[in-house]
């Protein structure tokens, strides 16, 4: 009677297991590289200020004042 009750309230949450397929994989690879390609830009911005600071700081030099 367990397993019958597991079913039924299961049931509608298993698509991405039953049908997505490798694609959930594929979609977290891609979301890494967009997090990797997010840091290195930063990382660049922060070595392109001399000084250490806020977020008032990379604002300032970004826009160039």
């Amino acid at each position: 009677a367990r397993t019958v009750r597991v079913k039924k309230l299961t049931k509608g949450y298993n698509a991405a297991a039953q049908y997505a397929g490798p694609s959930i994989v594929i979609s977290f690879v891609v979301a890494a590289v967009g997090c990797l390609f997010a840091g290195l830009c930063y990382a660049e911005l922060a070595a392109m200020i001399p000084q250490s600071g806020s977020a008032y700081t990379y604002a300032y030099a970004s826009f160039g004042r």
